[in-house]
């Protein structure tokens, strides 16, 4: 039984620390990528009168 939830836990343990540094630095694109929009709209409405 002990040797099952151990085999059972180190998939999950790898999932997870693949995951959320994957997503944290997907978070971090992302964000970045909407700053760069929001900036481009915003010259784009200063450059028109």
């Amino acid at each position: 039984m002990q040797s099952v939830s151990v085999w059972m836990m180190i998939p999950s343990i790898l999932l997870v620390v693949v995951l959320v540094p994957g997503g944290f630095f997907m978070f971090r694109s992302f964000l970045r990528k909407m700053k760069q929009q929001e900036d481009q709209q915003a010259t784009k409405k200063n450059d028109q009168p």
